[in-house]
């Protein structure tokens, strides 16, 4: 795909992604922000609708108790102490009541029930039926004496008084009326809020999208006309678990709220109007227009002033071999495309100065991996034999101690003497010897050592610090755990033409996993590093990729080979530029 192509897809897929995020944005940032005023104008509903039912209550307790305080009220209720109301006693009372059905077009009626089953009714509309039983024989009477005065609230008109209309039903308020002389009980008094009204008040405030509900226990004892949640959706919504869903394709949004009435919840189910859910696409289309008529231009524009100078620079590139000639650029030209020129004649010239520097660098770069390597190898061999030599010269044993010290400077000679990066095999062996001395001097002679070298191989020239490390790893991971005692064997052969050099040990071997492990361990990390030194340094010096073989039986012995080889490798090519 050509540049300006690539150039115009990438503007119109940005343009498009654009697009597309504002049309999400605007969708999801309107919706939020219409539901969330739209829940905010349900809870300011909710909260007005609860206010204006306590704002009944507390007319029907003030107006009542206006009432029923008065001395000629009281004188009446005097009376029924003694006994049942007489005639002149209910019309009294019925005249007593009428003003309290006057003050508030929300009553439907108000019933008292003396002490002995007599009734007085007052009544707006409708006829209201006497079930004939008691008060007193109710299962709410318990529950008004023993809110000792106060309100209590039941639905269905308490069970002893219902509307001839089935449809209707009936919020009771009741309380038990007591003397103002001695407080005792002179009735009942039922003050009966017809459903009717209720609904009318809910509709004034909420409009016909939006249903209510009063629940009392979780039992619904009220509802308006349109029902749009069965009792499992009222349940989840008092327990918070629900607060909107899309019934029918429309959004619900659900709230609730407690009343100072008794235990009754409000809830309320708002429906959202869909018209504030719909995008705008007027205002995203025209935006998209401009964005492509400006689009066009700057494809233009880049196509004349860009992609063709970087054509020529692509043709030049192309047909050149290796470091291409520098361009030429007219001294006058300061545009972007003149100037990568010159960036990249400067970067072709310093391309060629690093080539030149990489070939002198590589040699010195191997030399130095090489020297870090073997600069690794642990001092504590050294301070360990220097505090054996001071025990012994202490204890007075200077025989045994010259013949440490001399032993010492020999392996320090032989590994670290004249610089030399290689040596012959015969002085590697040297070393061993020296190395294995100090240690069985250290140890009380606990380890043999065994050699099957042919004489025609002792002058060949090996890395130096070849065998002793695999003699060391020997002695520590594979003589060490048993006791310490033990053989080691050193052998070298020639096979088509690599020098195979070995060293066995008759120690605790190793098993299958571990052998895996140390196998394909990459990092000097490792518990056995004498392997990963002598592999390290090996690889470099030769260029070999795997110069070492490890063979071992775990409870019986291990065997490491090291493979060099003969007169080849970067040893032998170039041994006088890693000699020092």
């Amino acid at each position: 795909m050509k540049l300006r192509t690539k150039i115009f897809a990438l503007f119109l897929a940005g343009i498009l992604f654009s697009a597309g995020l504002s049309v999400l944005a605007t969708a999801y940032f309107g919706r939020k922000n219409y539901i969330a005023q739209e829940r905010e104008i349900s809870a300011q509903t909710l909260g007005a609708l609860a206010d204006n039912l306590k704002l009944k209550t507390d007319y029907v307790r003030q107006d009542t108790d206006t009432v029923f305080w008065t001395p000629l009220v009281q004188n009446a209720l005097d009376s029924l102490k003694t006994g049942p109301m007489t005639p002149e006693t209910r019309a009294f009372i019925n005249d007593s009541l009428s003003p309290i059905m006057l003050a508030g077009d929300y009553i439907s009626s108000i019933l008292f029930y003396d002490n002995y089953g007599n009734s007085c009714i007052c009544l707006r509309e409708g006829v209201l039926v006497d079930s004939g039983v008691r008060a007193q024989d109710t299962a709410w009477y318990a529950a008004a004496v023993a809110a000792d005065g106060d309100w209590i609230y039941e639905t269905a008109g308490g069970g002893i008084v219902s509307y001839t209309d089935d449809d209707r039903n009936v919020v009771s308020m009741i309380k038990i009326v007591k003397s103002k002389d001695d407080y005792t009980s002179c009735g009942v008094l039922m003050v009966n809020i017809d459903e009717k009204t209720l609904r009318r008040s809910f509709t004034a405030f909420s409009g016909d999208k939006s249903s209510y509900y009063i629940l009392s226990g979780g039992r619904t004892i009220f509802r308006t006309e349109e029902s749009r949640a069965g009792d499992k959706t009222l349940s989840s919504i008092l327990s918070g678990k629900l607060t909107s869903s899309v019934n029918n394709g429309a959004l619900e949004l659900y709230q609730h709220q407690a009343l100072d009435i008794s235990d009754w919840q409000l809830v309320s189910v708002m429906q959202v109007k869909t018209y504030g859910l719909t995008i705008n696409w007027e205002p995203i289309l025209i935006v998209f227009l401009g964005n492509l008529v400006f689009l066009l231009l700057c494809w233009r524009f880049i196509t004349m002033h860009m992609t063709k100078p970087l054509k020529e620079m692509e043709t030049r590139l192309a047909d050149a071999k290796g470091i291409p000639e520098d361009f030429t650029v007219a001294p006058a030209q300061t545009d972007e495309i003149s100037n990568m020129k010159r960036a990249y004649n400067h970067m072709a010239a310093s391309a060629r100065e690093l080539l030149v520097k990489t070939r002198e660098e590589e040699q010195a770069i191997q030399r130095g991996e090489l020297e870090l390597v073997l600069s690794q190898v642990s001092p504590h061999f050294l301070y360990n034999t220097l505090d054996t030599i001071s025990g012994m010269i202490l204890s007075g044993d200077a025989q045994r101690s010259f013949a440490l010290v001399q032993s010492l400077g020999l392996f320090y000679r032989n590994s670290l003497g004249n610089g030399q990066q290689t040596v012959t095999l015969g002085e590697e062996l040297v070393t061993v010897q020296n190395y294995l001395e100090i240690l069985n001097t250290r140890y009380g002679d606990q380890i043999n050592d065994e050699y099957h070298i042919a004489e025609n191989l002792r002058e060949t020239k090996i890395l130096k610090l070849t065998i002793q490390p695999l003699v060391e790893n020997a002695v520590h991971h594979g003589l060490r755990p048993k006791g310490g005692a033990g053989t080691i064997v050193i052998s070298a052969a020639e096979e088509d033409g690599v020098l195979l050099l070995s060293v066995l040990d008759d120690g605790v071997g190793m098993s299958p996993e571990k052998l895996q492990k140390i196998r394909q361990s990459t990092s000097e990390e490792t518990p056995n590093f004498g392997l990963f030194s002598i592999r390290r340094r090996i690889a470099l010096f030769y260029g070999t990729s795997d110069p070492l073989t490890i063979e071992s039986r775990e409870g019986e012995w291990t065997k490491v080979t090291v493979h060099i080889p003969l007169g080849g490798g970067k040893a032998h090519a170039q041994a006088e530029n890693f000699d020092c």
